[in-house]
């Protein structure tokens, strides 16, 4: 299970979060210009209203609100979901709606899952400037969040992190594809890939992609991470293969302006794996090839694919124009 440990490096530690801690005031790293906070009838409205729907795509999904009894700017968002209930702690500091530490709770079983804040650090002489971004649209009317209404709630934090259905599909057990007997296999022969070649959707249709292949903890077979620059971005994802599922982590990227910028958001992307070979993982919505001409056989025959949410696989402009960096040396 990919954790918080080893979704930030580096600088990105700086928006990092855990579940264990308070999240970091956004008096300090301060919202981006397009934030506002809220007024103290809305912060009202909010918090007695028992519930706010979050906008998924066309549905809107009801969470229940939790209020501490002892200090009504802090509190749960649950949302039950049979056996399970999954969950954020809010928070409203000077006005901000935050949510943090995302939970899923079971009859057998508590999975708390990664939280970095959507932001942006500029390494500036001094102190770092951060900026806090939010992208998840949140509602206290129905009919409002039904008509995609502005203005919504955009809370701070890591909102993204339960966005995706299958994410949560993976955690509660519903539906889990069978164990995949050739994952292993592929697994032991890309540790010793500098590049792995991702068969995905583009602009234009499929697109065979050459994404760096990183493993941070050889000891974890499992786990790790692609590079590719995107734009003037190196976008990072880190990824884990159960042999059942395929979750990607992220995204973190660096770009090189002046100042430098480091950005991250807090997003899981999970998919079942439908098949797999020494040389090729296959998963819903795409594949990983460990060469490029097999990629380039299977874009040829390949039907539209689903475009991964919240990962950053495009270009700032939106082009999905990207480049691969050059390998390490």
């Amino acid at each position: 299970m990919l954790d918080a440990r080893h979704l930030a490096s580096g600088a990105l530690w700086l928006l990092a979060c855990s579940s264990a801690a308070p999240p970091p005031s956004p008096a300090s790293p301060a919202p981006a210009a397009d934030l506002h906070p809220l007024t103290r009838d809305q912060t009202q409205r909010l918090v007695d209203g028992g519930v706010l729907y979050w906008r998924h795509g066309e549905i809107c999904e009801p969470w229940q609100i939790h209020v501490d009894p002892d200090d009504p700017a802090r509190g749960r968002l649950a949302r039950p979901e049979g056996a399970s209930v999954f969950s954020y702690t809010f928070t409203i500091l000077d006005g901000y709606f935050t949510l943090s530490a995302p939970h899923h709770e079971a009859d057998d079983r508590a999975t708390s899952l990664p939280c970095t804040y959507d932001g942006v650090i500029e390494r500036r002489r001094g102190a770092p400037q951060i900026t806090l971004h939010a992208y998840e649209r949140w509602y206290t009317d129905l009919a409002a969040c039904e008509r995609g209404d502005p203005p919504a709630h955009r809370p701070l934090g890591c909102a993204s992190a339960l966005a995706d259905p299958h994410t949560k599909a993976r955690l509660t057990g519903r539906g889990a594809p069978p164990l995949v007997a050739g994952a292993p296999s592929f697994l032991r022969r890309s540790a010793r890939a500098r590049a792995l070649y991702w068969l995905r959707s583009g602009p234009t249709g499929p697109r065979c992609e050459r994404w760096r292949s990183s493993r941070p903890r050889p000891d974890h077979p499992a786990e790790g991470r692609l590079h590719r620059q995107i734009g003037d971005r190196l976008v990072t994802l880190e990824y884990a293969v159960d042999g059942a599922w395929l979750t990607l982590a992220g995204p973190a990227w660096t770009s090189a302006h002046d100042p430098p910028r480091l950005g991250a958001r807090s997003c899981l992307h999970s998919r079942p794996i439908t098949g797999a070979a020494a040389d090729h993982l296959l998963f819903t919505g795409g594949a990983w090839y460990l060469d490029a001409r097999a990629c380039e056989r299977a874009r040829e025959g390949a039907g539209p694919l689903a475009a991964p949410p919240c990962l950053g696989l495009s270009a700032p402009d939106g082009s999905g124009t990207a480049r691969s960096p050059a390998p390490p040396a």
